[in-house]
């Protein structure tokens, strides 16, 4: 039985693995698993060396050994959970950066007569429950099928995070490089000769990274760079006669190290001097860790997915890199997910196996048994440029090229969140970020047009087929009926948009007397509370004209809340509710057509009267109705059912019968009502179709039926009747279609 994709077993993975040494993908994917697994080495060493800096300094070996178990533990289950094979877990830059932000804070908080061990573990405790959370919060989201709500955080909010991250990685490289954390107030500091000549050669480093990187593609480039850094340094120091202690001593190198491996074990008792007060303090960065992590991973399936040509279960994802995190928290591992570069770097080259994966893992056991001896001879600068250089290129995509992708608005957000990051700090970056971007986003919609269609009675009517006095009332009198169809989310700056509408909309027929406002809510998906206050601005400004209010299309949500608001306290007869947009307009027809006194006269022309006015010779209308039956029908009863073969044609002497659409399980849905003066199966009669609605009476009703063979007789005994009777039929037809044409044009202006 063949197992779907979206669920995980372990026979599955099994196979797949065992088929990957008898495949194409064995060489490739050897070759991939040995370089990402040393860049992965160096990544941890980075980062370790940038988050375990300063007065805990000396701890770096352990550091380092905490950040390689991660990596191991969270790419062993990435590798072998996730729904695309070759898929590479790592270290990720962003919560890094903001690990460091904290480690550094903690630091500079502990009390004066606090140990480095009790700094240390405070810090290193730090990280273990932000990584923990992480997971948890991750696993949430893949477990309750959230994935796809993260993605609606503005990508101006997410481009002035990463900038703001890219800031905090070239603070922290430099300040790596330095032992100086640089600031605006002190960068003159920087500029001393002592000091630059530290610096100065990883931003150069950092830059040739940069230009040769983002120039050519390779998955061997970026190690052979890294190693051409160690190689280039040590040669300078040999030129410059300074021997490993010495650049040690001075500095230059990563070490020194307590000898042995990464393994140092850690007394339990200093768990009793771990700063809770301070962690607590650290909630906000925590947060934002959360939300980058959760929107970077869902970022990095997205493009992945684009890479790969193929879906990814984003669920399973999230909830695989929760699992990781949350192991991995307790070991103080950094926080850790799907990597988009390793990952699709796979893709090309056709390493699309989990043994890549799983060959990165053990090159990271491999550098956690070896030791501190060969890392701690590795050369400060070159880390710190790979640092450097992951800043840059989060500036130099997020703060400059975005300047040219994006409307200014939005890089202005952008703009705001780095500054603010720079000056004061990441949750403030954050908070100020969300609300810009609220903020922007209310304008936004408020210049969004909230009337879908403006329309007037006289150029949109119900589908109430009058008679042709009522319908020319209609036209002449039309304008006194304002429809206006809604659409979207209406709020106070949307909302004051409908009013300023409705008031130039009075101005603009100053002459012609408003009679009735309806408002169709269809398309209407909430209202806020601004809307209540508005609406009852816009009754003030109808009694002027002593105008109805006409709603219509009301959801429940939307009916309850205008009755709580006090909405409906107005007097009830300056508005009404109806169903739909078409009984709203059928109500407000009614209305107008009461107040002109027609609906008194007898204005009604029997079927005879009709003919007479197209075909003028009685002896020949006399002749055609020969041919047709006439019938009384009680209301309720069904001229036409729904579905059945082509009959009979019908027209309507007298009463009013309803065209209806009917769905099994739904209420009918008016298409039509219909009166004298009309036709009805005209469609199916000519075209041999089966009924496509039904018709039925609303009250007493006279017709005449036209039966198929009673037009093939017409046809052979009364030739010219016939094609006078066509003639009519052709009339009718061609003004139900002039009226249909007449309202699309309307709707598409």
């Amino acid at each position: 039985m063949e197992i779907p994709k979206n669920q995980i077993s372990f026979r599955k993975i099994v196979a797949e693995i065992t088929g990957d040494f008898r495949s194409t993908r064995l060489a490739p994917g050897i070759a991939s698993g040995l370089v990402i697994g040393l860049l992965e080495v160096i990544v941890a060493i980075s980062f370790s060396a940038l988050i375990y800096s300063g007065d805990i300094s000396s701890f770096i070996g352990i550091g380092i050994g905490f950040a390689l178990i991660g990596a191991i533990i969270t790419g062993v289950v990435v590798t072998l959970v996730s729904s695309l094979p070759g898929t590479i877990s790592g270290i990720q830059d962003a919560p890094a950066a903001i690990l460091a932000l904290m480690a550094a804070a903690i630091i500079a908080s502990m009390p004066r007569d606090a140990t480095s061990l009790d700094t240390f573990i405070t810090v290193a405790v730090a990280i273990a429950v932000t990584t923990f959370i992480c997971g948890i919060f991750l696993l949430g989201l893949g477990y309750f099928n959230l994935g796809e709500l993260v993605r609606f955080l503005p990508y101006p909010v997410v481009g002035g995070f990463l900038a703001g991250t890219g800031w905090l990685l070239v603070v922290g490289s430099i300040s790596l490089m330095t032992d100086i954390t640089p600031s605006l107030v002190e960068i003159s500091t920087l500029f001393q000769v002592e000091i630059l000549i530290r610096w100065l050669p990883g931003l150069i480093f950092a830059l040739v990274l940069m230009v040769i990187l983002n120039r050519y593609n390779h998955f061997l480039l970026l190690l052979g760079l890294v190693f051409g850094g160690f190689v280039t340094f040590y040669l300078v120091m040999w030129l410059a006669g300074f021997s490993i202690l010495e650049a040690s001593a001075n500095g230059w190198l990563l070490g020194p190290f307590p000898e042995g491996n990464f393994f140092q074990s850690i007394p339990l008792s200093a768990l009793a001097d771990v700063d809770w007060t301070l962690i607590s303090a650290q909630i906000g960065n925590m947060v934002t860790i959360l939300i980058i992590s959760a929107f970077a991973l869902l970022l990095n399936i997205s493009s992945l997915e684009l890479v790969a040509k193929e879906d990814m279960d984003v669920n399973r994802e999230l909830r695989a890199a929760g699992v990781s995190n949350v192991f991995t928290g307790f070991f103080a591992g950094l926080v850790g997910f799907q990597q988009l570069s390793f990952s699709a770097m796979n893709q090309k080259i056709g390493a699309q196996t989990r043994l890549t994966g799983l060959l990165a893992v053990a090159v990271c056991i491999a550098a956690l048994v070896a030791g501190t001896a060969f890392i701690a001879i590795l050369p400060k600068v070159v880390f710190a440029s790979l640092l450097l250089y992951f800043g840059m290129t989060f500036l130099y995509e997020f703060a400059y090229e975005t300047w040219f992708e994006l409307p200014q608005a939005d890089y202005f957000i952008i703009l705001l969140i780095l500054v603010v990051i720079a000056t004061a700090g990441f949750l403030e970056g954050v908070v100020v970020g969300i609300l810009a971007a609220v903020i922007l986003f209310a304008v936004n919609y408020s210049k969004v047009d909230v009337i879908k269609h403006s329309l007037t009675g006289a150029t949109y009517k119900s589908t109430i087929a009058r008679p042709k006095m009522h319908a020319r009332l209609l036209q002449r009198y039309g304008k006194r009926i304002l429809i206006l169809e809604l659409q979207g989310y209406i709020f106070f700056g949307t909302a004051n948009n409908l009013l300023e509408q409705i008031r130039a909309h009075i101005n603009q027929y100053a002459n012609t007397r408003l009679c009735f406002l309806l408002l169709d809510f269809s398309h209407v998906t909430g209202i806020d509370s601004s809307v209540a206050v508005t609406f009852r601005k816009m009754d003030q400004l109808l009694q002027q004209s002593n105008a109805s209010i006409v709603l219509t299309g009301l959801s429940v949500k939307i009916l309850t809340f205008l009755q709580k608001s006090g909405f409906f306290d107005i007097d009830e007869d300056s508005f009404h509710i109806s169903t739909d947009l078409d009984h709203g307009v059928e109500w407000c027809e009614y209305k107008l057509l009461q107040s002109t006194g027609v609906l008194e006269r007898d204005t009604e022309k029997s079927f005879h009267d009709q003919l007479k006015i197209l075909i003028g010779d009685s002896e020949l209308i006399h002749r055609i109705i020969n041919y047709l039956e006439r019938q009384e029908l009680a209301a309720g009863e069904y001229i036409i059912n729904q579905g059945d073969s082509p009959g009979d044609l019908y027209f309507l002497e007298d009463g009013i019968v309803t065209v209806q659409l009917e769905i099994p399980g739904e209420v009918p849905r008016r298409l039509n009502t219909l009166s004298s003066e009309n036709l009805v199966g005209e469609l199916g009669f000519y075209l041999g179709s089966k009924r496509n609605a039904s018709v039925v009476t609303e009250t007493q009703t006279t017709i005449y039926k036209l039966t198929a063979e009673s037009l093939k007789k017409m046809e052979t005994e009364e030739p010219e009747a016939a094609a006078l009777f066509h003639k009519f039929i052709a009339h009718v037809m061609a003004e139900k279609l002039s009226h249909l044409m007449a309202t699309v044009e309307t709707l598409m202006r």
